[in-house]
């Protein structure tokens, strides 16, 4: 019995396969070919082949993915810029969306998570609040208010 032979998929095949499903940042991209065993320079000559064609874009992916979690409304700024930021975007690509987002938007978050998380605010300390809020990333200035417009709120309940 004859075992047929498994032909090596190329980077550019592979990484295709990894857009199709859904997609990916350039270094996101790069990183599971490498785990695949793919030597750089096919990494790097399917990188450049794909963004040449148009199905890799990462200005366009970040923007994308920064209007999602801002839709979503559960993460302050910075954590978005930082979840950006580990998906392997490049600083200066992310650092634009600073201004995305004003401090009454990120009250507006502030205060649902909040809602979410304690129930009954009057049975938790306002210190243990600011502390869950500044964990995900708020502004001590939006922690402040959140907090005591909450803490107001459910006092007038």
């Amino acid at each position: 019995m004859m075992k047929q032979s498994k032909t090596k998929k190329t980077a550019l095949v592979s990484a295709v396969d990894l857009l199709a499903i859904r997609s990916h940042g350039t270094e996101e991209l790069k990183i599971k070919l490498q785990r695949k065993g793919y030597l750089n320079e096919e990494i790097n000559d399917a990188v450049e082949t794909l963004t040449k064609r148009g199905y890799l874009d990462d200005a366009t992916l970040c923007d994308s993915l920064f209007k999602e979690y801002c839709r979503a409304k559960k993460y302050s700024l910075n954590y978005i810029l930082q979840k950006l930021m580990q998906k392997g975007f490049s600083r200066s690509l992310v650092e634009q969306y600073k201004s995305q987002m004003d401090d009454e938007v990120e009250l507006v978050i502030a205060k649902k998570i909040l809602l979410q998380k304690y129930k009954s605010p009057e049975s938790v300390d306002a210190k243990l609040m600011m502390k869950y809020l500044y964990g995900k990333g708020f502004t001590t200035a939006v922690i402040g208010k959140a907090v005591s417009q909450y803490t107001k709120f459910e006092e007038n309940y």
